[in-house]
């Protein structure tokens, strides 16, 4: 789908892919951990690049992942200028990765996290009267370093990775590709439906592999692009 996104200087852009809100009603399951770390990452490399103002609150329905693997966010439509900073910002970006990472669960269902991305998230929502927050907040309000702080999180776990950037563009690349399989698969005929399992049980394959720590290396990644061409080609004509 084409959106117009929020460019560089207050100019917008049309950009092409679907809505984070759209890929998980595609995939009709919550993010996994290794998702919600690309997510955060693209969503703090957009961030950095824009001006504050020109950013509407940070929802699902609003962040878009392109073909290329990156994130844009859909401008507002009536050029509206938006009252708030970089940290304000980061707040929101927490609880939108959260949000995925629990997206479908029941209320009595609690979703554990791994030490490091409960601790990206924690920092990211930090409670505003706290010490750790009026740190924060001392810097100025729409101070870039925000940004780079998330994207350094996230790109420290990545150990021997020598591009984190190129990494997580691979894995919202992936994160793309699927929903876009699974959702052209369910706008064919019924007889799509066995496509469509062999499409979701690949997913959940190469899920279960990062759910036991595995880093998608480039090799994976190339497996999986090929895999998903084959379906795309001889499937899903």
């Amino acid at each position: 789908m084409e959106y117009r996104a929020v460019g560089t200087f207050g100019s917008t852009k049309v950009v092409w892919g679907l809505s984070l809100n759209e890929i998980a009603r595609e995939l009709a399951a919550p993010f996994n951990e290794e998702q919600a770390w690309g997510v955060c990452h693209q969503c703090s490399v957009k961030l950095s690049c824009l001006s504050s103002e020109r950013v509407p609150p940070l929802q699902p329905s609003n962040v878009v992942v392109t073909a290329e693997g990156k994130v844009e966010v859909i401008a507002a439509t009536d050029g509206k200028i938006f009252q708030h900073g970089s940290r304000e910002l980061v707040y929101e970006l927490g609880v939108l990765v959260y949000s995925l990472l629990d997206y479908g669960l029941g209320e009595e269902e609690e979703r554990d996290l791994s030490a490091p991305l409960e601790a990206l998230i924690g920092w990211m929502t930090l409670d505003s009267g706290s010490v750790a927050s009026e740190r924060l907040d001392s810097m100025s309000g729409d101070c870039i370093e925000h940004y780079f702080k998330a994207i350094k999180m996230c790109e420290s776990r990545l150990k021997g990775v020598a591009n984190p950037s190129a990494y997580y563009h691979s894995v919202c690349r992936a994160l793309l590709d699927m929903a876009l399989l699974i959702k052209k698969a369910k706008e064919e005929d019924s007889s799509e439906a066995a496509v469509l399992h062999e499409i979701r049980s690949c997913w959940q394959e190469v899920m279960s592999e990062v759910e036991r720590g595995v880093i998608l290396n480039k090799v994976f990644l190339e497996w999986w692009q090929m895999k998903m061409n084959v379906y795309r080609f001889s499937h899903i004509q």
